[in-house]
């Protein structure tokens, strides 16, 4: 004896597809023009980036020598918390306490 077939049901939350394909477009959001950069910002970026680079090279060659000779290598980072800012109200914001 053959069985019956069970009449298909729309799944929950499934849209027909003529739903599917009647969506309304969304409007894109208007990009904001970039920042273009002037020549007095470009010079503090690379100051920066003079001042920064040379110590990121002397950690990782600690690092890598320390991997060398079979040795953990270690980095130390500042700890970030209320314990060690001071927040300044005439400026608006908290600043790192120490030698900054």
């Amino acid at each position: 004896m053959a069985k019956k077939k069970k009449p298909k049901t729309k799944a929950a939350g499934r849209k027909a597809p003529a739903e599917r394909t009647a969506r309304k477009a969304k409007a894109k959001p208007k990009s904001r023009p970039r920042r273009v950069a002037t020549a007095r910002s470009a010079g503090r970026h690379e100051a920066a980036v003079r001042a920064v680079v040379p110590k990121i090279r002397g950690e990782a060659t600690k690092v890598h020598s320390k991997i060398l000779t079979r040795k953990t290598p270690a980095l130390r980072f500042p700890v970030r918390s209320l314990s060690n800012v001071i927040y300044r109200a005439k400026k608006g914001y908290f600043e790192i306490k120490g030698n900054t």
